[in-house]
């Protein structure tokens, strides 16, 4: 169990700081993946009761989006 936050060194404080900015950064990940998951901007399938994805799709499909942001952008 760790100490309370009174008899934590400095070094301790940053420590448990930068474990709990990392569980945030991933959950606000998360949270932005089912997001484009149910906004059907990313590819996936069931499988049983979870929602899975191939690597070479979501890459594909993040290549086209890039190719397609790269025309926009050079026709403006």
């Amino acid at each position: 169990m760790t100490k309370p936050i009174s008899e934590m060194t400095l070094a301790e404080l940053d420590a448990e700081l930068a474990a709990i900015r990392a569980v945030l950064a991933w959950r606000r990940a998360q949270r932005e993946a089912y997001k484009l998951i149910y906004a059907g901007d990313l590819p996936t399938f069931k499988l049983g009761g979870t929602v899975s994805a191939r690597r070479s799709s979501i890459l594909a499909t993040i290549a086209a989006k890039e190719a397609a942001a790269n025309v926009a952008r050079a026709a403006a």
